[in-house]
Parts: C-alpha cells; structure tokens; sequence
C-alpha cells in the first residue's frame, strides 16, 4: 500500500535529522520518505546481513555494532547510517554487518529503492556525493595517503598524456585514474569537457594544507609533491583525480602540493564538475557508484589489515 501524505511528511522530518540530508528541501527528500520502511531490531538481532540486497539502514535509535570481515570496526548510533557505500557501489559489495548492541528502530531502504530514488534529483545526487566523498576521504586518511595514492604509478607515468588540448586525450587520461576507471566513456566526456590545463613552474605550490578544496587535478606531465602535515612526503602520479574526495566533501586540502618539476596539471573545478552532473544525471549516477566502490574497497582493505595484525600478535 502507497504510504499516506502524513506519513511521508512524518519521515521526511524524521530524514532530516540526519546530517547528510539536514540540508535538503521537503521535496529532495520526498522520493526516500516514499520508499523507507520502519524496521527494529532486538539486541543482538542483524540489523544489516551480509547480503547484497540489504540496503541502507538510517539509525533512528539505538546503537549497533559494525563489522567487516568479522572484524568490529565501529560503533554506530542515531542518526548514522549504515550500509549506504555498500548499496551505491556499482557492485554490490558483501562485506559490512551490524548486530544490534541495544535495541535499534530504523528506516530500512533496499539497494534498488535508493537508486531509484536519486534518479533525476540531483540536490539528493549532490547529498549522496558529499556523503559518500567524506567516508571515502575518512578511508583514505587511515589506510595512508601514500599507500592510497601511490597505486599504478609506473604505468601512469608510461602514458603521459600526448595532447591536453584534445578532447579525446582528456578523457584516456582521466579514465587511467582510480577514481574515475570505471566510469563509461560518456561519463567521461561529460566530466572531460569540464576540465582544463594549466602548467606550473617547478618550487609552485598548488595549494597549503587545510585550504578550502575547490578543484581535483591530475598530473598530466612531471612531478607533483604531497606533502601531509601528519605523514611523510611523496610524489604522486597520473594515476590519482587528486583531491577528488575533499572536494566533493567539501572539506579542507590535507596535504601542500608542489611541483618537483614543472608540471602539467588537469582541473577539474567544483562548480564546473556541479554543473556537468546536474545536467546529466545518470553521469552523477555513475560518479556516485564509482566512490562508493572506491570507498568500500579501502574499508575492506583497512580491516584486513587489523585482521593481518590481529593474527600476528
């Protein structure tokens, strides 16, 4: 049975609450409120199984505990939400459960009830992309920028970009990167059109550590410099859409980047990647997907990692 107007307006006020959404309008909200159901667990019941199917989770009381692998890695409460990464990723991914530690009452929304939702809403396609960056950047920070970032640098290096000027080569590069690799070629284009070159003479800084993140780049020729307040200093390669994630976030830069060398860079600037997604929304569909999987692949490596160093104590 459809849900009534009272209780539709019921759950968008109850949606609000959570910080992901506290911004959106009644009606951005409306195509979720439509489709949430209520649900509750016991303490000690499943609140999210290990099943490709079992959606998105918004805690509306009561805590649970989270777990990857088998391995507990956090705890959440009301007004988190769980299983979103999981259900956004272009594959569905089976690798995070959550068991009930008090009693818990949430609104449950299957995968495919959530992608349909963000179809042709782009201020709820914006609120997941924010969402989805912040938990993305939050894996990056505690797996290591540097074991983040340094992934395929040979071969990033052995394919400079020939021709920044070329539509076409603007879009090979971009596609080498780990957070745009699988996108489609139209996803591509669209965000490629967006982009434009710049070259900065070696000792430039690009920008400082804790600066507002308004444009993600890609080296396209030379070599670039991080260098994180609370890490070591390394280079990074074409391989990484550097700053993607705080951008989309909106959160400050964590690192000063500065050319080696002289250096050739791709931006792709927030407003102009806003505007390619909000004119094209199965292309912000696709992006979507593209840092979820991104995201939960690092969730996932983080807690085989805590699973390595569990077995060798």
């Amino acid at each position: 049975m459809k849900n009534d107007a009272a209780t539709i307006v019921a759950r968008v006020l109850l949606l609000k609450r959570f910080p992901a959404f506290a911004d959106l309008s009644p009606a951005a909200l409306t195509p979720l409120a439509e489709r949430v159901t209520e649900t509750s667990a016991a303490t000690g019941e499943p609140v999210v199984r290990d099943d490709a199917e079992a959606g998105v989770h918004f805690v509306l009381e009561g805590e649970a505990e989270v777990r990857r692998l088998g391995i507990a890695v956090a705890t959440v409460g009301a007004g988190e939400i769980l299983g979103d990464v999981e259900a956004l990723a272009a594959v569905p991914l089976s690798l995070m459960t959550a068991r009930a530690v008090s009693p818990c009452r949430t609104l449950h929304l299957s995968r495919a009830a959530l992608l349909a939702a963000q179809e042709d809403c782009f201020p709820l396609q914006r609120a997941l992309l924010e969402r989805i960056g912040a938990v993305d950047l939050g894996a990056r920070r505690r797996l290591g920028w540097e074991v983040v970032c340094a992934r395929r640098v040979a071969d990033a290096a052995a394919m400079p970009m020939a021709d920044p000027t070329e539509l076409a080569h603007r879009v090979v590069s971009l596609r080498l990167t780990r957070e745009l690799s699988g996108l489609s070629i139209r996803a591509l284009g669209r965000l490629a059109v967006a982009a434009h070159v710049e070259t900065h003479a070696a000792g430039a800084v690009l920008w400082r550590s804790g600066e507002r993140a308004d444009a993600a780049i890609q080296v396209v020729r030379g070599r670039l410099r991080c260098a994180p307040p609370d890490g070591a200093e390394f280079e990074v390669s074409g391989a990484i859409l550097l700053g993607l994630s705080e951008v989309l976030a909106k959160q400050p830069r964590w690192c000063d980047a500065i050319a080696v060398t002289e250096v050739v860079v791709m931006y792709l600037d927030l407003e102009d990647i806003l505007d390619e997604l909000e004119d094209d929304g199965d292309v912000a569909a696709e992006l979507i997907a593209s840092l979820a999987s991104d995201a939960a692949i690092l969730e996932d490596r983080i807690a085989r990692s805590q699973l390595s160093d569990g077995e060798s104590e």
